[in-house]
């Protein structure tokens, strides 16, 4: 139980770029749907991009890879003033010298480097994108080594702020939370306030432009999404072939789409409890779900006042949540070393010793993306969630909020209306999101939506609502599976997307595979 890992590190986006791509299903008109937000892109011109050798980054491939090479693509800071400042976003692509489609990898998160990301991507579909395209990543803008935002505060300030670290009291969240949106008041503000989806959507138009690609096509996962879907709405022209896995939706603002998870969770978790009672003989944490659920609240509770010494350290409520609770929320895997640890904290009859529970668990500790701290990670997290609208900044409602989610469901303690640094940052956001809709959209089908429907960092009811707001232009692939994405866990449905980004043929109609 010492440590998660930081928030968005591992979240895959993947763009295809495809060269005079040839689907069966046409990708659409030159001008799609309504969109609040500009282009901006019309007027610029082809950046230049000169490739040479890779970096060498912790984690990553070999800069000696064969076929692998990086460049700089130059773009507007601010694109409302192409002629003002620039800055790099690196990219890196693996090619096989031919005159191949290109597919682009961008992570999720967001806040998490994306450099090589595509060549992971390619070995979740055991090569098979790979054979079809050449392998292209970046570093979103604010991440990795595109004009990184990397806030001034210290590791531990770092975590207490990360997405993935769970509430401690309301003071002391919202000390953390305004301390460190106040250290990175201290960076230019100018940079700040272009940290935007929008902006990476427009950056991600740039470089269709030097590759000379006619369309891109994208696969997002979790944030990536959103990135997916903003440029498909503000750039229809230059869409291809789409794939959203693990969708976030759109179709409301970040805090609420953040809220819907509160109540998945708890279902999540109702699952979980009547796994765990069906063992009781073993765990001896109660013989139905009702019986579990109090039992972990009240551990909570008691931790919350009196943390628990093991292996070293002091387990309070918030460490027993992100340990515990949250990996297995998202995978089943996971459930024994919650109903072990929880017997333990709990003082259960029959339940093991510290020592023998340190021995079964090891260090289970997460490690961050490739050649990120965790500090870049969170500030670029924030720098660009916190560049959306929606964020309540009033501290009296925010604490309203955390309370009543906290009363609803105690499981989670107020973990989806935890006061972050968006509360206090220093910049207000720039521009809405775009308006997501199906008008104007006159080509046939172009996206592919992949879900798991126990998965409550995106839950049912908000990929229903994208896929919805799409109408014809989507189709929907469901799993009954609680991960965190799809591509690479659910056979079935990654055969779908690799068939239709490969060979550009969708399903007929919405449907749903077998569990993997």
């Amino acid at each position: 139980m010492r440590g998660t890992r930081a928030a968005g590190a591992g979240l895959v986006l993947v763009l295809a770029v495809a060269c005079s791509p040839e689907p069966e299903r046409s990708p659409g008109p030159a001008v799609g749907p309504d969109s609040t937000l500009p282009r901006l892109t019309e007027g610029l011109s082809a950046p230049r991009l000169q490739w040479g050798p890779c970096p060498s980054v912790p984690g990553g491939p070999s800069p000696d890879t064969p076929g692998l090479t990086c460049a700089e693509l130059p773009v507007p800071l601010d694109y409302a003033d192409p002629d003002g400042e620039t800055i790099e976003i690196a990219v890196s692509r693996l090619s096989a010298g031919e005159d191949r489609p290109v597919l682009l990898s961008n992570p999720g998160g967001p806040g998490a480097p994306g450099l090589f990301n595509t060549l992971g991507v390619d070995g979740l579909t055991d090569g098979r994108l790979g054979e079809h395209y050449d392998l292209v990543g970046f570093d979103p803008r604010g991440v990795g080594l595109s004009a990184p935002v990397d806030c001034p505060v210290d590791d531990g300030t770092a975590a207490a702020v990360a997405g993935a670290s769970a509430p401690t009291t309301v003071e002391r969240d919202s000390a953390t939370a305004r301390s460190f949106a106040e250290a990175c008041g201290s960076l230019d503000h100018a940079l700040l306030s272009q940290l935007t989806t929008a902006n990476t959507a427009r950056d991600v138009e740039q470089l269709r432009k030097a590759l000379g690609r006619e369309r891109v096509s994208f696969y997002g996962n979790s944030y990536g999404t959103e990135l997916a879907l903003t440029y498909a709405t503000v750039f229809p022209g230059g869409t291809g072939r789409v794939v959203l896995d693990g969708t976030s939706d759109l179709t409301v603002t970040a805090r609420e789409a953040q809220s819907q998870g509160a109540r998945a969770a708890d279902a999540r978790f109702t699952e979980l409890a009547t796994s765990m009672a069906r063992r009781d003989r073993d765990w001896h944490l109660g013989s139905d779900a009702a019986a579990v659920r109090a039992l972990y609240v009240r551990t909570a509770a008691e931790l919350a006042r009196t943390p628990v010494p093991f292996d070293g350290t002091a387990v309070d409520a918030a460490a027993l949540q992100s340990a515990r609770l949250v990996p297995a929320l998202q995978d089943d895997a996971q459930l024994e070393p919650l109903a072990l640890s929880l017997g333990f904290l709990a003082g259960v009859p029959g339940a093991p010793s510290e020592r023998e529970l340190a021995e079964r668990l090891g260090d289970d500790g997460g490690e961050l993306a490739a050649g990120q701290s965790l500090r870049q990670a969170v500030s670029a997290y924030y720098a660009i969630r916190c560049a959306e609208p929606g964020w309540q900044r009033d501290p009296a409602a925010n604490r309203g909020d955390f309370e009543r989610e906290r009363q609803r469901w105690p499981v989670t303690r107020g973990q989806f209306s935890k006061i972050g640094p968006c509360a206090y940052w220093p910049v207000e956001p720039a521009e809405p999101r775009p308006a997501l809709t199906s008008r104007g959209w006159s080509g046939g089908s172009n996206v592919l939506i992949l879900q798991h429907t126990g998965d409550y960092r995106a839950p049912a009811d908000g990929v229903r609502a994208v896929r919805e707001a799409l109408g014809s232009r989507a189709v929907l692939v469901s799993a009954d599976d609680h991960r965190h994405g799809v591509l690479g866990r659910t056979a079935c449905a990654t055969d779908e997307a690799v068939r239709w980004l490969v060979e550009g043929v969708l399903p007929d109609a919405d449907r749903t595979c077998p569990a993997s």
